[in-house]
Order: structure tokens, then C-alpha cells, then sequence
């Protein structure tokens, strides 16, 4: 198969043509080929143009257009209906080629072809040239001059290679279909990257401690750096740019307006739906952004309020149990009963220091709970039952401090009573000497 038919096997069954919609506009497509110039390498420079007309009612065909570098006419679907007429320029290329382009039409064309009008080759003699096996094509096919082709094709939808009328630069077209390709096809990927932030910004994970909650505060802040560098304006410009080539009549590049930009008119409203659909994207990034980070920096307080909680939990239950375990004595005697009151006096001053911290918590719980964190009523539960914990053990405090205080003054009363009671009997001793 030579360099020509590989190229058009490979056009046809290609991304364009078996799909049979144009990536752009979603109108049917397809591409041919027009040779120009002696060498084959030539096909894939940028005359090759390719001309597609509708079974001779050509006020239904659009112009041409072309999707990566290939060139293909883009026509409505009630024209589509009607078949094809395939216009193939055989000039400056062999003729031996035509038997194999005329076979890759019909396997791999994916609408129907009615005619397909060949403009003969140079140094053409058609009674030598014309056996190439026609009826076995499910399509007509007719060998036509340039001269003849305006017979049978308004010459308005001819350029002027074929000595038609119809306004049309081909380098000048495909720079701007080639931008609007870029353009759509980089506006796609960034929405795609949007949307995947956006999917990741939407999650609810809220870590459970508080080294994962400041992570995730890192890798959120991370996440805002890909918004802000997101090329959004950068796109919106070039979109613009673009959307008022096809709007005005201002030219490409400052030039006069393209022929064949009004083949892009239906793209307009799709390229600006997609710059609308961008920006609000983004927009919605940062309301999401904002709220996942108050979430994140309430999530870090509460597990921070958490913490805190948690070591005075464990503080009251340690020190209660060694308090009610240790502290059982209420002295032998009044001096072992001070020492006993000395030493709870001192064990309840440095509690007294913890309340100090147990106090701050609770503050924390009432501020939080005030400015609506998200978790109000979980942070008032642990507020709430550390304060009756913490009183818990005061009141155990009190207790013993009433205790060992009785103990003392009952000791002091014992050991005077005590006093008295010898100062009698010696006071009794000496009236008996004395009588």
C-alpha cells in the first residue's frame, strides 16, 4: 500500500471519520484527500484540502473544516441523510492511486457516498486509463475536467483551485480551527483538573488527632496553591480572543475576517459555556475552599480541646485514686494531726494550680460553642462532665480537709483534757500534804 492510501486508511479509520462527528461542531465529517504536487510525501502538507458536496443540493453543505491537521466538511444531519458527493483532485498525482482511494472510501466512509467526481489527472488518455473496476463501488463514479466540474457544482462552493468563487484561505482557516482545537481541548483538561479539586475539596475527613488534623490543614493550604495557579485567565483570553474572530468581523491575528469562520458560529455558544462553566468552577473552588478550611481549623481546635481534656481526665482520675488510696490517716494525735492537715493543705494547693488549667478548658468549650463550631454539642458533653469530675474530686478534697481539721481540734481538746486531768491529780496530791 503506498505512502497516498496508507494515509487515507489511516484518516478514514481514524479518530475523525469512524466516529462521524466532527470533534468541534458534532455535525458528520469526513476527510479525502487532495494531492498536489508530483511527490506523494506532499499529502501530508498543508494543501491537502478536502472537498465534500451533497448529491448536487449544495445550499445544504457547510464549509470545509479540518480537526488535527486533517481537513473535512462538517454538514447537517438532514443534508447527511441525502449521501455524499465526493469531489477527489487526481491532478499532479498517479493515477494508479485511484483504485485504492476508491476502495478505502467504501470500506471505511462511515455515511454513504451517491457520486464521486474525479478531477482527472495530468497527461490523462481516459481510453487507457478508465478500466479501474467502477462497478464493483456501490457509489457512481465520473472522471471529470476542472472545466467541467462548474457543470455540475455551483461554482460558489468552489475555490479558486477549481476555478470557483468562494472566499476561502485554507492556512488562514485551519490557524484558527487549530487554536480553537487547542483551546477547547485545554479548556476541557482544565475543567477535568477543576473538578478533580473540587471532588477533593468536597470531602468531610476530619482526623481523629491532632497531628492528622494539622496535616490535613497542609495539604488543604496546597490544594488553594493549585486553585490560584489554575490558568483560568490565561484560557478566558485566549477563548475570548478567539470568540470575537467567529463574533466580528475582525480578522485572525488582526487580518480581515477568515473565510469559513461562520463554519464556527455553532461553537460559540459551546466555547462559552465552557469559559462560563471555568470561571464559575473556580468560583465554587474558593466558597469550598473557605469552608473546608473553617472546618479543618474548627476540626484542629476541637482535637486540640480534645487533648487538653483528655490529660485533665486522666490528671483527676490519677490523683483522686491516689488521694482516696493514700490519704486515709486522721492522726494518732493532735501533732500527727496537723502534719496530716499540713500535708492535705499543700496536696490541695497544687490541685487548686491543675483547676487553674481545667478552668482555661472550659473556657475554650464556651467560646467554641458560642461561635458555632460544628461540634457545639460534643464540646459542651466533655466541658460538662470534666467540671463534674473536677468537682468530684474537690468535694473528696473538702471532705478530707473537714476531716483531718476535726481530727486536729478533737486531738488538741483530747491531750488538754488529758493536761487537766494530771494537773488534778497533782493538785489533789499536794491539798493532801498540805492537811
Amino acid at each position: 500500500m503506498s505512502s497516498m492510501i496508507r494515509w487515507l486508511h489511516s484518516r478514514i479509520i481514524g479518530q475523525v471519520v469512524v466516529d462521524g462527528v466532527d470533534k468541534l461542531t458534532g455535525h458528520r465529517a469526513a476527510t479525502l484527500i487532495k494531492g498536489r504536487g508530483p511527490r506523494e510525501e506532499r499529502l501530508d502538507g498543508p494543501n491537502h484540502v478536502c472537498w465534500i458536496f451533497q448529491d448536487g443540493r449544495h445550499q445544504g453543505v457547510r464549509r470545509p473544516s479540518c480537526v488535527e491537521g486533517e481537513s473535512c466538511l462538517c454538514v447537517s444531519e438532514d443534508v447527511c441523510k441525502r449521501g455524499f458527493t465526493v469531489i477527489i483532485d487526481m491532478r499532479g498525482s498517479k493515477w494508479e492511486l485511484i483504485k485504492p482511494l476508491l476502495k478505502t472510501l467504501q470500506e471505511f466512509f462511515p455515511a454513504e457516498i451517491c457520486v464521486a467526481l474525479i478531477i482527472k489527472p495530468d497527461n490523462f488518455w481516459q481510453k487507457q486509463k478508465t478500466n479501474f473496476g467502477s462497478a464493483k463501488f456501490s457509489f457512481e463514479t465520473s472522471m471529470v475536467s476542472v472545466e467541467g466540474l462548474a457543470k455540475l457544482v455551483d461554482p460558489s462552493q468552489l475555490t479558486d483551485d477549481f476555478e470557483g468563487s468562494l472566499d476561502y484561505n485554507h492556512d488562514e482557516w485551519m490557524e484558527l480551527r487549530v487554536s480553537l482545537e487547542e483551546f477547547m481541548s485545554s479548556a476541557v483538561h482544565l475543567l477535568s483538573r477543576l473538578e478533580d479539586l473540587q471532588e477533593l475539596l468536597s470531602r468531610k475527613e476530619f482526623p481523629s488527632d491532632v497531628e492528622g488534623s494539622r496535616r490535613l490543614i497542609e495539604e488543604h493550604t496546597q490544594l488553594k496553591k493549585k486553585v490560584l495557579k489554575a490558568p483560568v485567565e490565561e484560557l478566558d483570553r485566549e477563548g475570548q480572543r478567539l470568540l470575537q474572530c467567529i463574533r466580528s468581523s475582525d480578522g485572525f491575528s488582526g487580518r480581515n475576517c477568515i473565510s469559513g469562520s461562520a463554519d464556527f458560529q455553532s461553537l460559540v455558544p459551546k466555547a462559552a459555556s465552557l469559559l462560563d462553566k471555568l470561571h464559575s468552577t473556580r468560583q465554587h473552588l474558593h466558597q469550598i475552599w473557605h469552608v473546608g478550611k473553617l472546618k479543618l481549623d474548627q476540626c484542629f481546635q476541637l482535637r486540640l480541646f480534645e487533648q487538653d481534656a483528655e490529660k485533665m481526665f486522666d490528671w483527676i482520675s490519677h490523683n483522686k485514686e491516689l488521694f482516696l488510696q493514700s490519704h486515709t490517716e486522721i492522726g494518732r494525735g493532735y501533732q500527727h494531726a496537723v502534719e496530716l492537715q499540713t500535708q492535705h493543705n499543700h496536696f490541695a494547693m497544687n490541685s487548686m494550680n491543675a483547676y487553674v488549667n481545667i478552668n482555661r478548658i472550659m473556657s475554650v468549650a464556651s467560646r467554641l460553642a458560642e461561635a458555632g463550631h460544628y461540634a457545639s454539642a460534643q464540646i459542651k458533653q466533655i466541658s460538662t462532665q470534666l467540671d463534674l469530675d473536677w468537682k468530684s474530686f474537690a468535694a473528696a478534697l473538702d471532705e478530707r480537709s473537714t476531716i483531718l481539721a476535726m481530727s486536729s481540734v478533737f486531738h488538741q481538746k483530747a491531750e488538754q483534757m488529758k493536761s487537766c486531768s494530771t494537773y488534778c491529780e497533782a493538785a489533789a496530791a499536794r491539798s493532801l500534804l498540805t492537811t
